[in-house]
């Protein structure tokens, strides 16, 4: 079975994967939508793989944004002594 046709229920949880491998997964999910590649039963499904993850990762990028804002401060404070 390709990766493409994969059931959900068989995919790794979205908070499991790793950034990269998320990214990879949408890439390979946007390539499969744009090549006709996908199954029309799973077209669905996959595409709500791909927005779960992109939701995943969109919460990581803000809350390491979050952290780096938090220690910028502290960083200007050590570099101005």
């Amino acid at each position: 079975m390709e990766n493409s046709d994969k059931p959900e229920n068989d995919l790794v949880d979205v908070s499991q994967l790793s950034f990269g491998d998320g990214m990879n997964e949408v890439d390979r999910i946007i390539e499969d939508l744009n090549s006709g590649n996908i199954d029309i039963d799973n077209l669905a499904e996959r595409f709500q793989r791909a927005i779960d993850v992109v939701e995943e990762l969109d919460k990581r990028i803000k809350s390491a944004k979050t952290k780096i804002d938090d220690l910028t401060p502290r960083l200007q404070n050590v570099t101005d002594n």
